[in-house]
């Protein structure tokens, strides 16, 4: 890419000096011809450089697998209904946790990741709030209890009618601060960058297992998931 910048720029320069030479009017075309290669080569570079960075920053907001942590139950969130939770309140004795995040304002991936946990736990044999409870935790700071509930309406609305009961029983939407997001993600290894100027993040997409006692016991990357696999994780 680099190369094919530089030899556009040179022909539209030179074609520009042999205008030049005209004079005239032509020498004027010449001159806005010039400025074009200029602007055209500023934008093929910062298109280049933007393209690098964000190639970067997808290996750095990776996955590094922390298999057997310890989560910090501890914490405190707040979940769609607008009450102070710690993540301790959703780890029940028997019953493991597919835990998964997500910002609710993602224009890209994080919606499939939601939809498919959601078509894979219809079809699990284990029975969610019996054998297992979901938690969805936003890692962006600014999301909103009630961006949450709108959130989780619209999965609800979109699970088949005898499931949507269960589910808004028993998957639970959490936001939080800053300090509680980021202890949480460092202890899974979940890693993201963050864009202030179009407030978007680069991230990963995966969902955990966490075992009753709330330690990770299985990772699934990628935005589907195997009901067989995941009831065996379970």
């Amino acid at each position: 890419l680099v190369m094919s910048v530089m030899a556009k720029t040179r022909t539209m320069i030179h074609q520009s000096a042999r205008l030049l030479a005209a004079g005239g009017m032509v020498g004027a075309a010449a001159l806005l011809l010039t400025l074009s290669a200029q602007r055209s080569c500023a934008n093929s570079f910062e298109n280049l450089q933007t393209a690098s960075q964000q190639s970067r920053d997808a290996v750095k907001a990776g996955i590094t697998p922390h298999p057997g942590a310890k989560l910090p139950l501890g914490l405190t969130f707040v979940n769609s209904h607008h009450q102070q939770v710690h993540l301790s309140d959703y780890f029940h004795k028997g019953r493991p946790v597919i835990l998964d995040f997500v910002y609710f304002r993602c224009p890209g991936v994080c919606p499939f990741v939601e939809m498919g946990l959601l078509h894979s736990i219809e079809k699990m044999s284990a029975r969610l709030g019996t054998d297992y409870d979901v938690i969805t935790v936003s890692f962006d700071p600014t999301d909103t209890p009630s961006v949450a509930a709108d959130k989780k309406a619209g999965y609800i609305a979109a699970a088949s009618p005898a499931f949507k009961k269960t589910l808004a029983a028993h998957w639970h939407f959490l936001t939080g601060q800053a300090p509680a997001i980021q202890s949480l993600t460092s202890a899974v290894g979940f890693h993201y960058i963050f864009y202030p100027a179009s407030h978007t993040y680069n991230h990963a997409a995966a969902i955990y297992i966490a075992t009753p006692g709330g330690r990770l016991a299985n990772y699934f990357y990628g935005i589907h998931y195997n009901p067989s696999d995941l009831r065996l994780a379970l």
